[in-house]
């Protein structure tokens, strides 16, 4: 489902997967008339996830909607809060939400490779550093991935660039928002 009219502002964005509110229609120069927010999932689909209800005055609600939920509720790990009252509790859970969008999609798309070598491992490399992530019946293992992205301590706006470097084998590069490359004191 794609929303016309109105204008839009960037909320959330993590590689080419970014969150997009779009404005009230009705009055798109106030954003505390409330609007909706989607998903470009990175392959040409929006996604609508949520909506921001003015509840009148100056507060707004946030709240998932329901046709996200039947979607992506047993892929993603959407917890049982779908309703906020501040912004910053509901922008924390949509960053978690895109993080594990990537982490599914990147899972998917490398799904025959580890179909192919079920007992396998991946391995990534980030300048001199080496992260080995077992793959299990044919699945990344979840909680070593998820150390390793908490060790990157990506921001908002960095990017990820991932070149395949051997059949087992990625290397990343990671950038801010301006292109220039992040440098660890472990690399």
């Amino acid at each position: 489902m794609m929303l016309e009219g109105g204008s839009s502002a960037t909320v959330v964005m993590a590689g080419k997967v970014k969150v997009t509110m779009v404005y009230n229609p009705i009055d798109p120069d106030s954003p505390r008339s409330g609007g909706a927010y989607q998903m470009n999932t990175g392959d040409g689909r929006l996604e609508v996830i949520a909506l921001a209800i003015n509840t009148g005055g100056d507060r707004l609600y946030y709240s998932v909607i329901p046709s996200f939920i039947h979607i992506y509720g047993g892929i993603l790990p959407l917890g049982n809060i779908i309703k906020w009252n501040l912004k910053k509790c509901f922008v924390a859970w949509m960053e978690s939400i895109i993080n594990s969008f990537l982490h599914h999609r990147l899972e998917g798309q490398l799904n025959e490779v580890f179909q192919e070598n079920p007992t396998q491992q991946l391995n990534i490399r980030v300048g001199n550093f080496a992260w080995v992530v077992p793959i299990d019946n044919g699945h990344l293992h979840y909680p070593t991935l998820e150390q390793f992205i908490e060790i990157l301590d990506l921001g908002t706006l960095d990017y990820l660039f991932v070149t395949a470097s051997g059949e087992m084998e990625l290397t990343i590069i990671v950038f801010d928002y301006y292109y220039v490359e992040k440098i660890y004191d472990w690399f």
